[in-house]
């Protein structure tokens, strides 16, 4: 069942100007299960969808025709006949619903320097260990 709490701030966050994406990760940092945060992500865009959907049929009452409408030419010329309004299609968006899992790779670099910062750290922790009375010593001739 869609989180109605995550579907409406949602439906904020884009009314506002923000992508879905921005608005998925605000909801995934405040502490909301990725599972949940991607439920009501697609129930926001099936809902979407279905709007447009809705929006691209035409309004028909049975008792009146398109003929009866339309009596002058220039009225006639503005409003597209029934296969153009079909072959018109609404451009797709192509937000991702999940992008948490961001595939970067680290530097090489970096990940060798986190290595020889960790060697030199536990060397001098052996290092205390090994030689924890002579470093007494040599403090104790300071203070």
């Amino acid at each position: 069942m869609v989180n109605q709490d995550i579907l409406g701030g949602l439906k904020s966050a884009l009314e506002r100007g923000e992508s879905l994406k921005q608005a998925m990760m605000t909801f995934y940092n405040a502490g909301y299960r990725k599972e949940e945060i991607e439920e009501a992500a697609r129930a926001l865009k099936e809902e979407q969808e279905h709007k447009k959907i809705e929006a691209q049929k035409p309004l028909k009452s049975p008792e009146i025709s398109e003929k009866k409408l339309i009596k002058s030419p220039k009225l006639k010329e503005k409003i597209p006949s029934k296969t153009e309004r079909l072959a018109i299609k609404p451009p797709k968006a192509s937000q991702k619903i999940s992008g948490y899992e961001q595939n970067k790779k680290p530097n090489k670099i970096f990940i060798i320097v986190l290595i020889i910062i960790l060697f030199v750290l536990f060397s001098i922790l052996a290092i205390t260990f090994l030689f924890r009375r002579e470093l007494i010593e040599f403090f104790n001739r300071f203070f």
